[in-house]
């Protein structure tokens, strides 16, 4: 009995050391296969290297080279570099990365090491060595020089290596540029005709278009950057196939000089391929995103499309990000929009917190804004700040809407035409939105015709300035201040909202001097004095009808690894540069 017991006592014991012993060992199976993100503090799977990562765009690439618009720069991301970006390591608490707007002290260098303010009107860049253009005719691997990057700038600039005259780059309009200098191997020396507080940070990466650096030999000898297959970078990514309203595939760069600033020694990429699918219809790409025929939406998600994915694949992470505004332009140069009063009864027309309610599920701001949002505190004009006869402007108001149009000429309305993408993409268009607008406009007499175009058609009349009297347009941005008032309105800019049409400074001359004089600011604190008038000024005087900012998502499966939602790292950046640090991980 006594030795049965003890028996009993023994077995138990034993039973006990060996599930100890089996959870000992999980867990350091567990702690082996899971590392600490230095930018969020949460422990994820390690990374881990190969696999296809699978994304998307809901409309083809309507053009490759950035000296055409800065729209390439989502493509031009995978493939070329700028000197900077913001800081992958950085505690996103801080820095979460998901609006375009960057602050200047997340920037860490990339293609260069530092850079250096050596006097108020000029300021040196010193590259970083070993950097190497991908394997491919012509550059054939050979080093990245402070000469590339002299003679990309010169390209954008005018200011030599053949280039006599700036190209179409607006978010370097206004900055005085006098030299741009490789003075060594390794150096870049930048010369201004005056004080610039822009010029720094639009140079090293503000700039969408114009603060990549591309290849030379290939410029010279094709002309420009329009054929993918001439393309050669020193990015983390090379142009496979592109197959027209289907897709894009990328191969990993064997030789990419770069390592994760999260896990230093790890070698980047950790994919070994990008595939980017052309899907227009929105149905579709969340059809792709339920079936894991796609890893990653980036686009922008409406909430209705969440809650139906949430229903049947909760496992898909669906993370809010800060939005914007999908704002109806008016163009100023056409009649009736000439005259605020009719400016004005366009938005005291539409009810803003019901289409937050309604279209926007509640998750949305129905709070009126201007040109600039939430993340860009300091610069903009918030509504906290207006007096009560500005905020009665943006009130829903149909009675003193149809009063205005009377005094402006108008008492039985008129008719117009709206232009917006037939594919709901938060830029160029929202067909629910138009027709909800145009119902609210019809109660004031206003009969709108809803004009939905194909993206390359409405690209094609944003870039000539020939669109309609209303059209879809972005505003109400999380993107750098300065370069907003001095590009959202710019006659060069393909981003110039549709009220500016042609002879713009003509129209507004009062934003176009505010605009100069922020780019000219000597100091910080008179730059967002500035900008915040540039901002208040756009309110007042009504370009574009607000309809709220919309609640934006970006959706991804489990199996990505290392990303935290980041929408870009800066200067239109985007996912291209990301791509390269985050990792599959389906086990």
């Amino acid at each position: 009995m006594n030795r049965q017991k003890s028996k009993s006592t023994f077995s138990a014991t034993l039973l006990a050391l060996i599930m100890g012993v089996s959870v000992f060992m999980a867990g350091q199976v567990w702690a082996a296969k899971m590392v600490k993100d230095p930018s969020t503090g949460k422990m994820v799977s390690k990374p881990v290297y190969g696999g296809t990562l699978t994304t998307m765009l809901a409309s083809d690439i309507a053009y490759w080279d950035t000296y055409q618009g800065a729209q390439a720069a989502w493509i031009n991301s995978y493939v070329y570099e700028k000197l900077a970006y913001g800081d992958w390591a950085a505690d996103r608490s801080v820095y979460p990365f998901t609006t375009e707007y960057v602050p200047f002290d997340a920037y860490r260098g990339h293609l260069i090491e530092s850079w250096e303010e050596t006097s108020p009107t000029s300021f040196t860049v010193k590259l970083r060595q070993g950097v190497h253009w991908q394997n491919k005719a012509p550059m054939n691997g050979r080093e990245l020089v402070a000469k590339d990057v002299e003679f990309s700038y010169h390209r954008m600039t005018g200011l030599g290596s053949g280039f006599t005259k700036p190209g179409p780059c607006p978010s370097f309009t206004g900055i005085p540029w006098k030299s741009i200098t490789a003075t060594d191997k390794y150096t870049v020396k930048v010369e201004l005709k005056e004080p610039n507080l822009s010029a720094l940070p639009v140079f090293i990466t503000e700039s969408y278009d114009c603060s990549w650096v591309h290849p030379p030999e290939v410029i010279k000898k094709h002309g420009d950057l329009s054929d993918w297959k001439t393309w050669v970078g020193s990015g983390p990514w090379m142009i496979e196939e592109h197959v027209r309203d289907s897709h894009v595939t990328l191969n990993k760069n064997p030789d990419y000089w770069a390592h994760d600033e999260k896990y230093p020694e790890n070698k980047l990429p950790y994919a070994d391929s990008v595939v980017i699918r052309i899907i227009p219809d929105p149905a579709t790409q969340i059809a792709a995103l339920r079936t894991g025929k796609i890893d990653h939406h980036w686009t922008g998600m409406s909430v209705s499309q969440v809650e139906d994915l949430k229903k049947t694949n909760p496992e898909i992470i669906a993370q809010p990000l800060p939005g914007w505004a999908e704002s109806a332009g008016l163009r100023l140069d056409f009649e009736p929009f000439k005259d605020i009063r009719v400016r004005k009864a366009m938005q005291m027309a539409i009810d803003l917190k019901a289409i937050n309610d309604n279209l926007y599920g509640g998750l949305g701001d129905p709070t009126p804004a201007g040109q600039l949002g939430k993340a860009v505190v300091g610069y903009r004009y918030p509504y906290e700040e207006w007096p009560q006869w500005l905020r009665d402007e943006y009130a829903y108001n149909p009675k003193k809407a149809k009063q205005l149009l009377v005094e402006a000429g108008y008492p039985d309305g008129f008719e117009v035409t709206y232009d917006f993408t037939s594919v709901h993409n938060p830029y160029t268009g929202n067909p629910e939105l138009a027709q909800v607008l145009a119902a609210y406009w019809s109660q004031i007499g206003v009969k709108t015709k809803l004009n939905p175009l194909d993206h390359a058609t409405y690209q094609a009349n944003v870039i000539s300035k020939s669109f309609s009297p209303i059209t879809h347009f972005s505003e109400t941005w999380n993107y750098d201040p300065v370069a907003t008032v001095n590009i959202i309105h710019s006659e060069k800019s393909q981003w110039t909202a549709s009220m500016a049409g042609k002879g713009s400074r003509d129209l507004y001359p009062e934003h176009h001097l505010l605009a100069e004089m922020a780019q000219a600011a000597k100091t910080h604190e008179e730059q967002k004095f500035i900008v915040k008038a540039a901002d208040k000024y756009s309110i007042e005087q009504h370009w574009m009808v607000f309809p709220g900012v919309f609640p934006n998502f970006v959706a991804y499966q489990p199996w990505i690894k290392g990303y935290n939602g980041e929408r870009q790292l800066g200067g239109g950046s985007f996912f291209g540069i990301i791509s390269a640090r985050v990792w599959i991980d389906k086990n």
